[in-house]
């Protein structure tokens, strides 16, 4: 599992987008019998560069939008947390 990552892809001027998502892990309340949940916490954004020409300069302006924030909790199962369709998709 990724806990954190960026990607994205900019010009060699300014036009370009960024998405960052970072990834934080807790360890839950000890069950009476057998190992802790673990929440997972993410946190995105993405960034919007675009750049304009004028009176002969480049001037760059970037945007960043947060993300939804999105939140699981792996479950042990015997000894290994198997991660869940979200986590193991792609970002």
């Amino acid at each position: 599992m990724l806990l954190a990552i960026d990607i994205g892809e900019w010009d060699t001027d300014c036009d370009g987008q960024l998405t960052q998502t970072d990834r934080t892990l807790e360890i839950g309340r000890m069950p009476t019998h057998g190992l802790a949940d673990i929440p997972v916490h993410e946190r995105a954004s993405r960034t919007v560069s675009r750049g304009k020409v004028e009176d002969g300069e480049m001037t760059c302006s970037s945007k960043e939008q947060a993300l939804p924030r999105r939140s699981c909790r792996l479950r042990a199962q015997g000894f290994f947390y198997p991660l869940t369709e979200a986590l193991n998709a792609e970002l």
